[in-house]
């Protein structure tokens, strides 16, 4: 499914994954791009090379928060990312 920043894709497990078609852009389009968009179903948020797991009642900020964490712990700790990951532990 393109959207007007990117394209929602199902993978062969039914989950989907966002990617924002640009190389460059502002977070705050793209996270309200993907909510606008997003399938009634589990899906992933990818921005930049990092993900971030879609919640039923995000709102553009929570997401962004959400990817802002990760983001965080990947780049400063790939374990806590892991962490994160697995049980939501906000970084260090």
């Amino acid at each position: 499914m393109q959207t007007q920043l990117g394209k929602f894709r199902q993978d062969p497990s039914g989950l989907w994954h966002y990617n924002h078609g640009q190389a460059m852009g502002r977070i705050e389009a793209v996270v309200a791009d993907a909510l606008a968009h997003k399938p009634d179903a589990p899906a992933w948020f990818w921005f930049n090379g990092t993900p971030a797991g879609i919640h039923p009642r995000d709102t553009p900020e929570t997401l962004q928060s959400r990817w802002e964490e990760w983001r965080t712990a990947y780049q400063n700790d790939p374990p806590q990312f892991l962490t994160c990951l697995a049980g939501g532990v906000k970084p260090r």
